[in-house]
């Protein structure tokens, strides 16, 4: 009998210890949760600003590419260059890749932090080989 009591003596204490345990690591958890949905808003709010300032600064750079195009074929019919076949294929690809990443700026959605990281990388080399590509078709 005395056993069964120190057994039972026994349980109750391993189960009342047990259950403070639980309950102190699901009110850390939730406290956790708390800090971590916080952490991910304020996350998810600096990724959207730094989305935004990123498109807007490639807005403003491929809107002085179009003011670019626009010159380039001003010079290109003041010097009757414009029923050439060669200057005109430059500017209209001037023309295709600077809406090409409009379009992609445009169109960007978020999925994830290596997405954007990745997406950023790409489009700054291309708005860079677009600036290069620039620079070779000036027309003197």
């Amino acid at each position: 009998m005395k056993k069964i009591i120190t057994s039972i003596l026994i349980s109750t204490f391993i189960s009342a210890i047990s259950a403070q345990v639980f309950e102190s690591k699901q009110k850390q958890a939730q406290n956790q949760s708390a800090i971590s949905k916080s952490e991910f808003a304020k996350a998810q709010k600096d990724s959207i600003e730094e989305y935004q300032h990123f498109r807007a600064k490639a807005i403003k750079r491929m809107k002085k590419n179009d003011q670019e195009i626009i010159a380039l074929r001003a010079k290109q019919k003041a010097k009757g260059l414009e029923l050439n076949k060669e200057a005109n294929r430059k500017v209209t690809y001037l023309q295709d890749r600077n809406e090409s990443l409009k379009y992609k700026i445009d169109h960007y959605r978020a999925d994830g932090s290596n997405n954007w990281d990745t997406f950023k990388s790409d489009f700054n080399d291309q708005l860079k080989a677009l600036q290069n590509a620039f620079m070779e078709s000036r027309i003197e």
